[in-house]
């Protein structure tokens, strides 16, 4: 789902530098059309919502099925969803609509808003339809003599879920979209040049730098009270030694059990417990999950994920500037074609970074969470806590324990794969083979030093193909 929503909310705000300075016509047609597209990516959502709620008050001990069957519904809705953002923008001509016709195309951040509106009042929605499938479930619960929980009320349920799914990557992209307003007021003759592409790359990292503040904004937390929890953590931090500037509990209303960690830097570290996983788990298998946070920490894995993540664009500008004329051709083709260059160019170097987020991306970041998995294995070796960098078997079959436990606790298939994150099926069983293997063990470890120093090697020479180029085109 993340991967799906960043590419869209990306080509959403990058459509606002897309179209041309003409105006479109009827344009009360197509904001009656772009209304009624909402309205059916709405009403999907609240049928299969619905449709869901009964069945299982009818048949509730069929839940699994039900909900197996539940989540397919939810994966058409974003395909639909992404679709239908498509030809609202693209196709219905949104944006000229918004920037030309209605003449905001200068106005500071509020052009973006109403280009994002109908992308992100179906999303908004679609929560609101779900939150009756989950109130449905707890109140079945509760009436079979289970624990009583329900979530709470519409309006919050749809409040965290846009903080959690949209509220890092919304205020990333409109920082970015103001620091272009700004630059092009402040240097309207550069607007338009290669020099502010390769700006953004600083303001990108301080993004990365301050992402942990941005959280904290986004996320509403609280620090973790003192205690023996509180002092466990610090324990594992101290024998790792990674320092953590302050655990906060992560506030979901019990609706999220996960885990996160953000900040490069020492002195903006911060590590996020939520609420539903410190309520219904034990100490020690919190720990072991603090653990698996700070083994990201440990293994570079933060700095290593901005680097790939960065390595697509820092590719495609050196390409371009190394290879002008292969670039100009490539431009010939798609006029040729028929495209507009201003629009297909940008759209197909999105495409390429969706290609490589979804592949490259991928594969690498599901190797960093199963070196995670070991930390975390190696330091909860003891029974009682730490112990020693072997990984045994009776702290893999803990970690494994702690897993399945998560995976009840979100209520998501062990099968169930994410954009970053391999299966807990999966995870499970990679620990095993580790422990059962100290060769295929020593020989993973090795792998992945490999691709730390790829991964680093090719960014630097990427970044440096460019500012070659760059220097020797500008001096020819």
């Amino acid at each position: 789902m993340q991967l799906l929503l960043v590419i869209v909310l990306l080509a959403s705000v990058m459509s606002a530098d897309l179209v041309s300075s003409e105006p479109v016509t009827n344009s009360g047609m197509r904001v009656l059309l772009t209304a009624v597209s909402v309205c059916l990516l709405m009403l999907f959502a609240q049928v299969a919502a619905g449709v869901t709620s009964f069945r299982l008050q009818q048949a509730f001990q069929h839940r699994a099925t039900l909900l197996h069957s539940f989540a397919r519904w939810k994966k058409l809705h974003l395909v639909l969803w992404a679709g239908g953002s498509a030809a609202i923008l693209f196709g219905l001509q949104w944006t000229r609509l918004v920037r030309v016709n209605w003449r905001l195309g200068d106005a500071f951040l509020i052009d973006e808003f109403l280009i994002l509106l109908p992308v992100l009042i179906p999303l908004l929605f679609s929560w609101a339809a779900f939150y009756e499938v989950d109130r449905t479930i707890g109140r079945q619960i509760a009436s079979r003599g289970g624990p009583e929980f329900l979530p709470p009320g519409c309006l919050r349920y749809v409040i965290t879920h846009a903080r959690h799914h949209l509220g890092l990557l919304l205020i990333s992209l409109l920082l970015v979209v103001a620091f272009q307003d700004v630059a092009s007021w402040l240097a309207p003759a550069d607007a338009e040049a290669e020099l502010p592409l390769f700006v953004y790359l600083p303001l990108l990292l301080a993004i990365v730098v301050f992402l942990p503040v941005i959280l904290r904004a986004v996320w509403p937390t609280e620090p973790l009270a003192s205690g023996d929890l509180r002092s466990q953590l610090e324990e594992a931090s101290d024998d790792l030694g990674v320092s953590v500037r302050q655990i906060y509990v992560w506030k979901t209303n019990r609706m999220i059990a996960n885990a996160a960690v953000a900040g490069i830097l020492p002195r903006l570290r911060y590590v996020f417990l939520s609420d539903a996983l410190l309520s219904s788990m034990r100490d020690d298998q919190i720990v072991a999950v603090y653990a698996h946070e700070l083994g990201h920490v440990r293994h570079r894995h933060l700095g290593l994920r901005v680097l790939a993540s960065l390595f697509p664009l820092v590719a495609w500008m050196a390409v371009c500037a190394t290879f002008p004329t292969a670039m100009g051709d490539v431009d010939a083709w798609i006029a040729q074609c028929g495209l507009p260059i201003a629009v297909a160019s940008p759209l197909l170097m999105l495409a390429v970074m969706a290609v490589y987020a979804r592949i490259v991306l991928t594969r690498y970041s599901r190797l960093l969470e199963h070196q995670a998995d070991l930390e975390a294995c190696r330091e909860t070796n003891g029974e009682n806590g730490v112990g020693g960098e072997q990984l045994t078997p009776a702290a893999t079959r803990r970690f494994i324990e702690t897993l399945e436990q998560l995976t009840r606790l979100s209520g998501q298939s062990p099968e169930r794969r994410t954009w970053l994150h391999p299966s807990v099926q999966e995870r499970m069983a990679f620990l095993s083979q580790m422990a059962a293997s100290p060769t295929r063990l020593a020989a993973f470890e090795n792998r992945m030093r490999r691709l730390a120093r790829l991964c680093v090697m090719l960014t630097i020479a990427a970044s440096s193909s460019w500012a070659v180029a760059h220097l020797l085109w500008g001096w020819s």
